[in-house]
Parts: structure tokens; C-alpha cells; sequence
């Protein structure tokens, strides 16, 4: 399917994909290393990071910050969002990625000016 007329779901799990690479088929394994759950998680955020930035034009300092118990989502110097390897080690199919990357994706934004109305939102998603 054309990447253009994806739902917003797919379009995050494609960006996890891509992000992860070769490790994408690893990341549902019951028994992560510590080095894939890491990896698992800045492959979440980044999806996350990129489809905001993709589906806005965001033009702000959306970044994140890694920390050994997680990561970080700022907006400018506003912590928006602590993510850690708890809440990705759930992640156990590519349905239950979809659902909370969407979730997450629509919890970030929230916080972007442009879309803190919610009738706005329901029509991004």
C-alpha cells in the first residue's frame, strides 16, 4: 500500500520498522537482552518522534533524552513524557505496538499548540 494513504497506526509501525532494521523480527521475543530492550525502546520514541514531526510540520524542539531507566520526550525544555523499558517490554505483537504507539502518538499531540483542540485532533486521527 501507498505509504501516503496509511492510517496513522500503520505509518508508526512502518517508522518502528524502518528504525529497527534487521532487529524489527527480535523485538517480540519473550526474552529480550537488555541490549534489544534498549534498543526497542529508542526505536519506539524515535517512531513516535518522527510521526509527529511528520504528520504536523512541527517546527518546534521536540527531542528526547536517553537515561539509563529510559527516555525522555521534551518539548523545548517541557517534559512531555518519561518512556520506559516497562512500558515497551508489554509489547509483545505488532498489534499491541500499533495500538500503544498510536495512543502515544496522540498523547504528544496533545502538547503541540496547533492541536490542543481536541475537535483538531479527531481529524489528524
Amino acid at each position: 500500500m501507498n505509504n501516503i494513504f496509511q492510517s496513522p497506526r500503520l505509518k508508526l509501525i512502518s517508522n518502528f520498522k524502518t528504525t529497527c532494521g534487521d532487529n524489527y523480527e527480535k523485538m517480540y521475543l519473550s526474552d529480550l537482552s537488555d541490549k534489544l530492550l534498549h534498543l526497542k525502546l529508542k526505536c519506539y520514541v524515535n517512531s513516535l518522534l518522527l510521526q509527529v514531526k511528520i504528520s504536523t510540520n512541527f517546527q518546534g524542539n521536540l527531542k528526547s533524552i536517553e537515561h539509563d531507566n529510559g527516555i525522555c520526550v521534551l518539548n523545548d525544555n517541557t517534559l512531555l513524557k518519561t518512556y520506559t523499558i516497562d512500558h515497551i517490554s508489554k509489547l509483545k505483537n505488532e498489534s499491541q505496538l500499533g495500538i500503544s504507539l498510536f495512543i502515544d502518538w496522540g498523547y504528544l499531540l496533545s502538547f503541540i499548540d496547533e492541536f490542543k483542540n481536541s475537535e483538531q485532533l479527531t481529524l489528524i486521527i
